[in-house]
């Protein structure tokens, strides 16, 4: 499937270089946003032109239309833009994959953090501290609580 923009969306529409690109991709099937396609409707519209047969074309072509989240904006603009969400107290070392990754790419990074078990690390943390050895006459600190439980790890 094919994920289009607002951009590809607005410069087929329009006729625009690429355009031909485009429909080849809405015609082997695609989704697109629904910020993007409000992004589509407002300029459309502030341009005077009929965005009720804009949308109609789209139509014709099956184009999906996926709900995108507050997490999901998150999460994206993070991938895009890292310096803009730093923690305070650490460094901004995350590189930034704007203009590195497709539009694709990025929902599906979006999409693979989004099912990620988020006690993982946590969990990985416990259980690798579990397994360290023992040295032989060791005892635990006084006070000191037994290890906890293993927990099945998620990869």
């Amino acid at each position: 499937m094919n994920v289009f923009d607002a951009s590809a969306l607005l410069a087929f529409l329009q006729g625009e270089e690429g355009s031909a690109a485009v429909e080849e991709g809405l015609r082997n099937g695609g989704a697109c946003g629904t910020a993007n396609w409000s992004e589509i409707a407002q300029k459309i519209r502030a341009h005077g032109r009929d965005w009720p047969l804009a949308r109609s074309l789209l139509a014709s072509y099956d184009l999906q239309l996926e709900p995108v989240t507050v997490d999901d904006a998150f999460l994206r603009d993070a991938i895009l833009n890292p310096s803009q969400h730093t923690t305070q107290g650490y460094a901004p070392i995350m590189p930034t994959y704007q203009g590195q990754i497709s539009e694709e790419g990025v929902i599906a990074l979006v999409e693979y953090i989004k099912n990620l078990d988020s006690d993982y690390r946590v969990q990985q943390t416990t259980n690798t501290t579990d397994l360290l050895p023992e040295t032989e006459g060791s005892k635990p600190a006084a006070g000191a609580k037994a290890p906890a439980a293993q927990k099945e790890v998620k990869p």
